[in-house]
């Protein structure tokens, strides 16, 4: 399989003397959401390389601004702590488009892939940022590499499949019920089955196209569509 790096990030803490996601995960229970915005807002990050896309920007930004401080708020930490505990290890990621096959005859699929790495370099959570197609079948390609990840021991924590809105309803249905939503607790796992063992959450995204004097910025807003909070859960963010 080919591996073609096209954009890096990095995240580092602004004043290592304040809050940092690093420092918070691991006191959980005794947070306030002001030390939760605090420890969000003394992170930094900065992208090298090509300029990332309006959703992919938008994604990074969106796991740790909303994603990391709606799921303590909500609980849902509790349910899915191996993966927040992981999204505060963070320390580097790329950005690549998802190509598959052999290195002399790549496919390249309608999807972003961003992997999330901790301090040694290992990926620790996966996200695919679909432009277009078969949801189905990209889902199915995204749990065969998963379940291979993880059968090669690979410390990955959890998983998001971010779909453009709206979401074909008899494919979030059905996702839904193999992730478990008929169980009233374990919905909030919303974990794979063997070998993954680890959450799989589901998203969507609009893109908003806005005009400010002479330039054109596109936004877009990312929400999570399963497992759903208490909190509704959404972000807007400018690409960078």
């Amino acid at each position: 399989m080919t591996k073609e790096t096209l954009t890096r990030f990095e995240v580092s803490t602004k004043n290592p003397e304040l809050f940092s996601i690093h420092s918070v995960a691991h006191s959980p229970r005794s947070l306030s959401p002001h030390d939760l915005t605090s420890a969000v807002e003394n992170l930094k990050l900065d992208f090298h390389g090509e300029e990332p896309g309006p959703v992919s920007s938008a994604f990074v930004e969106f796991l740790f601004a909303d994603f990391f401080v709606n799921a303590h708020s909500s609980g849902l930490y509790n349910r899915q702590l191996a993966l927040w505990e992981a999204i505060a290890r963070i320390g580097s990621g790329t950005i690549n488009p998802l190509k598959t096959g052999w290195f002399l005859m790549p496919k390249e699929h309608p999807v972003e892939e961003v992997v999330f790495l901790d301090s040694l370099g290992k990926p620790v959570v996966l996200a695919w940022l679909v432009q277009e197609g078969d949801p189905n079948s990209i889902l199915n390609m995204l749990i065969k590499k998963v379940n291979k990840m993880k059968l090669q021991e690979s410390p990955l924590c959890g998983v998001f499949l971010v779909l453009p809105d709206p979401v074909d309803e008899s494919f979030l249905d059905k996702t839904r019920n193999f992730l478990g939503a008929d169980d009233p607790v374990a919905r909030y796992d919303a974990r794979l089955p063997e070998p993954a063992l680890i959450p799989l959450n589901l998203l969507d995204y609009r893109s908003h196209d806005t005009e400010d004097s002479d330039e054109s910025e596109e936004r877009c807003s990312i929400r999570l569509i399963h497992p759903t909070l208490r909190k509704a859960s959404g972000s807007q963010s400018k690409s960078r």
